[in-house]
């Protein structure tokens, strides 16, 4: 994990890396997050949107919509995160991105 963190730091998916490897989340889950979802103060993270075939949708059980807490790591990668749209880790045209295609943009 530390090397992954290593060859993404500086890159524009450093954060959502960040994300998934200290949270556990899953690549739809980190993916579907918006801005709102994330209380950096706080160091909280909510889970309400997945992403599954391009589209945000609701997880599939109550279960999945939780609230995590974050590192310092992840606040620091997400503070200097650019906020461009609502979605946290957005394309460039600002809809989210297709999980399929997260292993392309590396």
């Amino acid at each position: 994990m530390k090397a992954l963190l290593r060859a993404a730091q500086g890159t524009d998916l450093y954060a959502i890396w960040v994300v998934m490897v200290t949270t556990g989340v899953r690549v739809g889950e980190a993916l579907g997050l918006r801005w709102e979802d994330l209380d950096l103060e706080a160091r909280t993270l909510r889970v309400n949107k997945t992403v599954y075939r391009g589209q945000s949708c609701l997880p599939k059980t109550d279960s999945s919509r939780r609230t995590i807490k974050l590192s310092r790591l992840v606040t620091e990668a997400l503070k200097q995160h650019p906020q461009q749209c609502e979605w946290v880790f957005p394309t460039s045209r600002g809809t989210t991105i297709n999980v399929n295609n997260l292993r392309y943009r590396s």
